[in-house]
Formats: C-alpha cells, sequence, structure tokens
C-alpha cells in the first residue's frame, strides 16, 4: 500500500536501467574527484602540470613564484571539490529514481496479483 503512494507521488525522468547506471556513475565520478581534490589539496608533485601558475621566470622572487603555485593548487582543489559535490547530489537524485522505479515495480507486481 505504502509503495503504490510512493510511485505515485514521483515523476520518474529514467527507467531502472538508466537510474542505475546514472548511480554507478555518480559514485565514481563523486569518488574520483574527492580523491582528485585531496591530492591537489597536499600538492601532489605528479599534478603540477595541471595547475595554472603564474610563474615568472625572468623574475628571482621565489615566494611569489611560490605563492602563485599555492593559489593554483588550492584553486584546482576548490573546483575539485565543488564537482564532486554536484555528483553527489546527482547521485541523491539517481538513487532516489532507483528507489521510485523499485517501488513502482513492486505496485505492478501487486497489482497483477489482484
Amino acid at each position: 500500500m505504502v509503495a503504490t503512494e510512493l510511485a505515485k507521488c514521483f515523476f520518474c525522468f529514467c527507467g531502472p536501467k538508466g537510474s542505475l547506471c546514472c548511480s554507478i556513475l555518480s559514485v565514481w565520478g563523486f569518488l574520483m574527484l574527492l580523491i582528485l581534490g585531496v591530492f591537489f589539496r597536499i600538492q601532489a608533485v605528479a599534478l603540477f602540470e595541471d595547475v595554472e601558475a603564474q610563474i615568472n621566470i625572468t623574475t628571482q622572487d621565489e615566494h611569489a613564484t611560490r605563492n602563485s603555485v599555492d593559489a593554483a593548487y588550492n584553486n584546482a582543489s576548490s573546483a575539485c571539490f565543488a564537482a564532486s559535490g554536484l555528483y553527489l547530489a546527482y547521485l541523491v537524485f539517481s538513487a532516489t529514481m532507483v528507489a521510485v522505479n523499485v517501488f513502482r515495480a513492486k505496485a505492478a507486481k501487486e497489482a497483477k496479483r489482484r
């Protein structure tokens, strides 16, 4: 009884296979960007080519160069964390669609039994 009422409340944007696929891709995207954000935050040397630091080779000011690199790493880290949050929100949405599809399948089975 509850499953049929819940299934009627939600509009389903995609089917069971599509919502499950979106959920799996959202988990992967969330974890990947979260880990990448952590590595940018700890300033992993392997990611140096991926940051856009304003380095002036003609000057010998090591402090300014270091500040520029730190800021670039922090900007990249913040962008990864923001994108990870978007993937988390999409994961919640996709998981809701999976639940709605499961409830609708249960409601359809109950309707066939009657």
